[in-house]
């Protein structure tokens, strides 16, 4: 089966149906996590396919984590802000299939860390950004969680990346390291995935500020000596 997992905000609910939309359309099942809200949106209804999970907590981004998956089912971690192309689900499944590596988790928004990085937002670390192109597959640290495609079993427990809101990227990354997860970012053209401009974005709240905790977990994986070779 096919699953989709996406954490989502009151703020941005005139703004995320076009990326819901656009992944829905590839998927058996689209999870949706609704932080913040009391009841499902009518405009989300037309999702024939989703299921929607209202926490108790505001999650953040921790919410596409709260979703069970079986074994063999292929899960993919997506952003409300992100239009994914119609070919999206078919082509990481396929890219998947034929790689050479075991259990390769995939993405398309990348990261690798200096060896000598010290949490500072604009030092040591190479980005390779989800909407500009790449030319062949390279290996990475950590994988953006909006654009990941795994199977079910490599997928972490919710127990794992509880306290990680904020920073799932990361704690994601390390769960990834500590299971010899090779983590790889895809080859594409430029804008394949495209991104729904927000006012807010987390990205920028949390990069600019690394929580202690964030680091620590980055000093488990970060740097080229820790990249898990295949």
């Amino acid at each position: 089966m096919r699953i989709a997992n996406v954490a989502t905000y009151p703020a941005r609910q005139h703004t995320c149906l076009q990326a819901l939309r656009s992944i829905a359309a590839q998927v058996d099942v689209l999870n949706v996590a609704l932080n913040e809200y009391t009841d499902v949106p009518e405009a989300f209804r037309e999702l024939d396919n989703a299921t929607f999970h209202i926490p108790d907590r505001n999650l953040r981004d921790l919410g596409k984590f709260c979703f069970a998956a079986g074994d063999d089912d292929d899960v993919f971690l997506c952003d409300d802000d992100i239009l994914y192309p119609a070919d999206y689900v078919a082509w990481m499944m396929r890219l998947r299939a034929e790689s050479p590596l075991t259990d390769p988790v995939l993405g398309v928004h990348g990261v690798t860390y200096s060896d000598y990085y010290d949490g500072r937002s604009r030092s040591g670390r190479l980005v390779h950004t989800f909407y500009l192109p790449l030319g062949a597959p390279v290996q990475m640290n950590q994988l953006g969680t909006g654009t990941i495609h795994v199977k079910g079993r490599q997928m972490p427990t919710f127990d794992y990346m509880d306290g990680s809101s904020g920073f799932v990227d990361i704690r994601f990354a390390r769960h990834a390291h500590e299971r010899g997860y090779p983590m790889i970012c895809v080859a594409r053209g430029r804008d394949w995935l495209t991104e729904v401009k927000n006012e807010e974005t987390l990205y920028l709240s949390v990069t600019r500020n690394l929580p202690s905790q964030a680091l620590q977990d980055v000093q488990h994986f970060g740097g080229l000596a820790r990249l898990v070779r295949p």
